[in-house]
C-alpha cells in the first residue's frame, strides 16, 4: 500500500496556502497517515477519489514521512484504481 502526495496546485489557492491532495491505496491507511501529519478526520473528502487536501508545509511533512510524489497524469492512475475498486 502507498501514500501519495500530488503538486502543489496554482489553482488551488486559498488564504496565503497553495493546497494539494493526499491520497493512498486504502482508506484505513490514509487517515493514520493523516493523523500522522496532523490532519483532523473531519477534513476528510470522500468524493469521486478519497483524499484530504493539504498545505505545503503538511505537504512536505507527508514525504518526510514517506508519502509518494506524484504529478498529475499519476494522480489520475490513482483516482482511476478508486473507481475500479468501487465497482468490484
Amino acid at each position: 500500500m502507498s501514500i501519495y502526495v500530488d503538486e502543489l496546485q496554482e489553482r488551488m489557492v486559498y488564504g496565503h496556502h497553495k493546497w494539494c491532495h493526499l491520497l493512498a491505496d486504502n482508506i484505513e491507511e490514509l487517515h493514520k497517515f493523516a493523523i500522522m501529519i496532523g490532519l483532523h478526520k473531519e477534513w476528510y473528502q470522500e468524493g469521486s477519489c478519497p483524499h484530504y487536501d493539504v498545505t505545503e508545509s503538511k505537504r512536505a511533512r507527508a514525504v518526510r514521512l514517506g508519502a509518494k510524489e506524484i504529478r498529475g497524469d499519476e494522480l489520475l492512475k490513482v483516482i482511476k484504481r478508486w473507481h475500479g475498486w468501487k465497482k468490484k
